[in-house]
């Protein structure tokens, strides 16, 4: 049986009066029913005095607290598969327009997206750039092989590589990690990029429909293979990203936790029972508007939690 987490990157965002947030609006049967069937609560992914983002959230949902901010550039590499050579360093970069930027030959420049790139120096080069992140602390090596970390290429992967875990580079996520599932590896961490991405492009429906996506394509046949095969499901963001401004929110985030054999919630009516989750195009209509879902307005009065 595996122990499976969906990490939503950037799912959560502030809620701002009445507006509905992102995860109030996507459509998310599966989800709803997880909530329903299962354990909702309020995590605390950003330790205080950290910067919200990816590098951070990741790493403690992982198991790794950092007490520094983390090198962002590492990840980068290491998610590249890139090996930083003696006598040579990494930045990453973030600019308006990348294509406008000019390096030396000396300079290598990995693109990693239409506004950031990875340049690789010289130890102590002067690299000039307003949008260059500071340097910080490199993930330790705290895992092994039996947790196996499924993505598309990027940082997140990179800090799985650097801290041990084994690492599936992959598009079509759903069809890896059920593949991990059914041969029973112990732990399975699936992450989607999808909803962050959008919120930095600060496209809010982009943003709806990266979830609404993310539950039908992601949730619905992980939630359907540990419905089969055994084992747990926790679904959550590693921070939160609003998707009219662009930025990090450092706020707890949302969460949910399944499992089929013991589940903590009421039992939902015999026409919606567990094995909707196998069909994640059916809506759950026990509570999947008004009931317990995991979104930031419905966790706000629970108390706040450490993964």
């Amino acid at each position: 049986m595996s122990d499976v987490l969906v990490i939503l990157d950037g799912a959560s965002e502030p809620v701002v009066e009445d507006e509905p947030t992102s995860l109030e609006r996507a459509d998310t049967p599966v989800l709803d029913a997880l909530a329903q069937a299962g354990t909702v609560r309020r995590l605390q992914t950003t330790p205080n005095g950290l910067p919200p983002g990816s590098e951070t959230g990741i790493a403690v949902l992982l198991g790794w607290t950092p007490d520094a901010p983390v090198d962002r550039a590492a990840l980068e590499a290491a998610g590249l598969g890139l090996q930083i050579e003696p006598g040579r360093e990494a930045w990453r970069v973030d600019a308006a327009d990348i294509e406008a930027l000019r390096f030396p030959p000396e300079v290598e420049v990995h693109p990693l997206g239409p506004h950031k790139l990875l340049a690789i120096v010289p130890a102590g080069y002067p690299l000039r750039s307003d949008g260059a992140w500071p340097r910080g602390i490199t993930p330790p090596h705290t895992l092994d092989d039996t947790t196996v970390v499924v993505g598309a290429p990027g940082a997140a992967l990179g800090l799985a590589r650097l801290l041990g875990a084994r690492v599936l580079t992959t598009d079509t996520l759903a069809t890896a990690a059920v593949v991990e599932i059914a041969a029973g590896a112990p732990r399975v961490v699936v992450h989607v990029d999808t909803p962050d991405e959008a919120a930095h492009r600060r496209d809010p429906d982009a943003k709806v429909a990266a979830l609404s996506r993310a539950d039908d394509e992601v949730i619905g046949p992980i939630a359907a293979a540990i419905h089969t095969h055994g084992g747990t499901l926790t679904v959550t963001a590693d921070h939160g990203t609003d998707p009219r401004t662009g930025a990090h929110d450092a706020a707890p985030v949302p969460a949910v936790t399944w499992d089929p054999e013991a589940s903590a919630g009421e039992e939902l009516p015999d026409d919606e029972d567990l094995p909707v989750l196998a069909t994640p195009k059916r809506r759950a209509t026990a509570g999947a508007t008004t009931g317990r879902r995991m979104t930031e307005r419905w966790v706000a009065t629970l108390p706040i939690e450490a993964p």
